[in-house]
């Protein structure tokens, strides 16, 4: 074994460290930087199946995680100031027709529910706001199935720390024009509140049926997008950057789409970074890239193969979605902030090393791995 690094030292020290390798359902992104993202682990847990039963469990103070058994009908879920809270579904088929304001919320968890609308006007389905940070958004299926809304998920007014993972994102036909799946900062003017925040990621979704654009649109945020799979055929764009918004784009499935990245409005201060794994498809018009170095990613992840990315995330997005052979996440990255970050590596793994250097993410080495089965973790140490 062979290892070039240039930029600092990597020490494979096996056999040290042995536990399960991460589950499909860890959180992992921006979510986990500057603070865990637990919800309501180790308080009260209750299952509700009324509206009432569910709004008085939100209003509740400590930690509680919310179980959701078959539909629940609200208007609007107002989380003012909430923290230390899970809603989840019950059992598959757990929905909820409602809209959500997260308004200076943190530490909340929201996961394995069949999510749309009773109604709509100039709301969202989400409307994240105020501050609120630490959020994660998982294994949901969110549309529109009404057609009345703004969007579905928003992220305005100084958000932070926020991975959205394992959805899936659609409308039920294209009679509304306003067809726009996720904006992050909702203004150009919005720097004061936005700049240095809005660092969101986006990972293992399935942008789906007719969704016109906004997958996501940016402004100021930094936001990591990887091993998404969109399949929105008529759409105008997929992920459109604006004002002063860096994006890294990695080891996605763009098929039967317009415009895979771009940048929005030829915005000069928009960034987008790339990798050689993304698959396109039978897919026209832009590809824009570059205009500055973009954000060193600062915690660890894994990236499946970009070609397994459509099989993979149609049987895992959504609610309870399907887990399938993880022999091919194959490529594992370590974030500059941390001095000894864990790697979780399994048989035959192959993976990439990527330092930092300056500010920048360098490409350090390729190193081929053969792990043995009864040893399936090996922790990288990184040295500085």
């Amino acid at each position: 074994m062979r290892i070039v690094v240039p930029a600092c030292v990597f020490t494979l020290l096996s056999l040290l460290s042995f536990a399960p390798a991460p589950a499909q359902d860890q959180c992992i992104g921006w979510a986990t930087v500057g603070g865990a993202v637990t919800g309501g682990a180790g308080g009260e847990v209750v299952t509700v199946s009324t509206p009432a039963e569910l709004t008085s469990n939100i209003a509740k103070e400590g930690k509680r995680v919310i179980r959701v058994q078959g539909k629940i009908a609200v208007q609007r879920i107002s989380m003012s100031e909430v923290k230390d809270l899970t809603i989840e579904g019950a059992g598959r088929g757990a929905e909820l027709e409602a809209t959500f304001y997260i308004e200076s919320a943190a530490n909340v968890i929201i996961r394995n529910l069949i999510i749309s609308a009773v109604n709509g006007g100039q709301m969202d389905i989400f409307s994240m706001e105020e501050g609120a940070n630490h959020i994660w958004i998982d294994h949901c299926d969110i549309s529109d199935k009404r057609n009345k809304l703004d969007g579905l998920v928003d992220m305005t007014h100084g958000c932070d720390n926020i991975t959205i993972s394992w959805n899936k994102f659609h409308y039920p036909d294209n009679t509304l024009d306003h067809r726009f799946a996720m904006l992050i900062s909702h203004s150009d003017d919005a720097g004061g509140e936005d700049a240095g925040k809005e660092r969101i990621t986006i990972h293992h979704n399935w942008w789906a049926d007719n969704i016109t654009e906004r997958m996501p649109r940016a402004r100021f945020g930094k936001i990591h997008i990887f091993n998404n799979y969109y399949s929105a055929a008529g759409n105008n764009y997929c992920i459109g950057p604006g004002v002063d918004a860096e994006v890294v784009v990695e080891s996605n499935y763009f098929e039967n789409v317009n415009n895979p990245h771009i940048f929005f409005d030829s915005v000069s201060s928009a960034q987008i970074r790339i990798d050689d794994d993304n698959q396109y498809v039978n897919v026209t018009g832009r590809r824009d890239v570059g205009q500055g170095s973009v954000f060193a990613i600062p915690y660890s992840y894994r990236l499946d193969v970009g070609a397994d990315v459509k099989r993979i995330v149609m049987a895992g997005a959504g609610p309870f979605g399907t887990p399938v052979s993880a022999e091919r996440r194959n490529k594992f990255f370590i974030g500059s902030a941390p001095q000894y970050a864990p790697a979780f590596l399994r048989p035959g793994d192959f993976f990439t090393l990527h330092g930092a250097k300056r500010g920048g993410r360098e490409k350090l080495a390729a190193i081929p791995m053969v792990i043995p089965a009864k040893k399936p973790v090996v922790q990288l140490r990184v040295n500085k």
